[in-house]
């Protein structure tokens, strides 16, 4: 008989059966299953079993190779609940039994055997807890040694000392001659920039950047003579142009 048949005949035989509406549903399907006969009633039964986890499956259960024993553990543990009425001695050696034999916790669990579970699982958490942190020390980089350290002080003071050097530049009468006026006059000035703070505040922004910038060495006594001493360079302590107008200041600014 056609499936599809045999459940439209069967819901116009519930249709005839008195019950209340909200049971009715539920009483169809209870009921559905004691009209069937042959291999669909040899089916169902099929599907409804499920195949029963014994003890004994504990013992097959091996710890891999790259298996962390907190991995296992919880593996084990799911497998272990999945058994009906599983026996404490049971569980204890199958655990013991499935960890890899070089452990440490393998080889106190032979030398002193668990009574309980929960006892086994306290020795199993102290190993977990060991695991954890020699991994989390392995991820840690190891810190130089003495001899190192040394080492690598030395290099940062030479490199200290060179940066203080290059921080300078050299500065004298020749640094705006003629044949610079063409790079002069491509810097940009201070005011094209958008600056939000004023000369003053721009030079201490520079002042606290450190090494990061190259100041220019002070010029030398006797040859500011011929420059106008109304104008004055804080950026150069020099006078002859403003620190506005000073092209070492505006090329310092590109640079960085």
């Amino acid at each position: 008989m056609d499936p599809f048949d045999y459940v439209s005949e069967y819901k116009q035989k519930m249709m005839t059966v008195t019950a209340i509406a909200y049971v009715k549903e539920a009483c169809r399907c209870k009921g559905f299953v004691s009209t069937l006969l042959g291999p669909a009633l040899r089916w169902l039964f099929a599907s409804s079993r499920k195949p029963q986890k014994h003890a004994g499956d504990l013992y097959r259960i091996t710890q891999g190779a790259n298996e962390t024993i907190g991995e296992f553990n919880t593996r084990l543990n799911n497998e272990k609940v999945a058994v009906r009425e599983c026996e404490v001695s049971i569980a204890v050696e199958a655990f013991r039994r499935d960890l890899r034999y070089e452990l440490d916790l393998y080889k106190q669990l032979t030398l002193h055997p668990c009574h309980s579970f929960e006892a086994l699982q306290e020795k199993a958490a102290a190993a977990i807890r060991l695991e954890e942190d020699v991994l989390a020390r392995a991820s840690i980089p190891s810190t130089p040694s003495v001899s190192s350290t040394s080492a690598i002080e030395k290099s940062s003071r030479k490199q200290s000392i060179g940066k203080k050097e290059e921080r300078y530049i050299p500065y004298g009468r020749g640094i705006n001659r003629i044949n610079n006026r063409e790079e002069n006059q491509q810097l940009h000035t201070l005011t094209e920039y958008g600056f939000t703070t004023c000369v003053r505040g721009i030079l201490k922004a520079l002042r606290e950047m450190g090494d990061g910038v190259r100041w220019p060495r002070p010029p030398v006594e006797g040859q500011s003579w011929r420059k106008e001493s109304k104008k004055k360079c804080e950026f150069n302590h020099d006078i002859g142009h403003t620190t506005e107008d000073c092209y070492t200041l505006r090329r310092e600014i590109r640079r960085l």
